[in-house]
């Protein structure tokens, strides 16, 4: 992955694998084994993604996946996420509406599959982010809206016996003091 400017990383662990998810500017995610060789790429959108933009991993579809988003002029919106099995086998990609600032994958109903958690950023229709939680086939289970924002990020854990979801976000933006 000589020479390109790595956008996003994730530690990925498949049983006793262990493994380095990347994604660059140029909408390509790759695989790399513990020892730092790639095991496979692909051009995220078929092509058409110019950079990625959040990535993640869990168990989805009783499997180990990865879940990659960037941006992309696609039919049904302005960026994909997309997710690969451990051998670079694509399971899905869904078009969502606005750039993904974040995502993260977890078990928010004690089933033993994750759901796809992701922060959408403010785009030309709407001044505001959005949580989505999906289910692993992408069918969209909540939404809310968070407030402006340019930076994201998704945590889930228990706290008093139930799962919780924070979730913080950030404007970008500093600003000035009122004359």
């Amino acid at each position: 992955y000589w020479l390109n400017w790595v956008s996003q990383s994730v530690a990925v662990a498949d049983g006793s694998n262990h493994h380095l998810a990347l994604g660059d500017q140029f909408g390509t995610l790759a695989l790399l084994d513990a020892a730092g060789r790639m095991e496979w790429s692909r051009a995220l959108a078929d092509g058409r993604a110019f950079d990625v933009t959040a990535i993640a991993q869990g168990r989805l579809g009783g499997e180990t996946r990865i879940v990659a988003a960037a941006n992309a002029l696609v039919e049904g919106g302005r960026a994909v996420i997309e997710s690969y099995s451990v051998r670079g086998q694509r399971r899905s990609m869904q078009a969502v509406d606005a750039p993904v600032l974040y995502l993260h994958l977890g078990d928010l109903d004690g089933d033993d599959r994750d759901e796809v958690l992701y922060v959408t950023g403010m785009n030309s229709l709407e001044d505001v982010c959005r949580l989505h939680i999906a289910n692993e086939a992408g069918v969209p289970l909540h939404e809310v809206e968070l407030g402006g924002c340019q930076e994201a990020e998704i945590t889930t854990g228990p706290e008093e016996g139930e799962k919780r979801i924070a979730v913080r976000i950030h404007p970008g933006f500093l600003q000035g003091v009122p004359p």
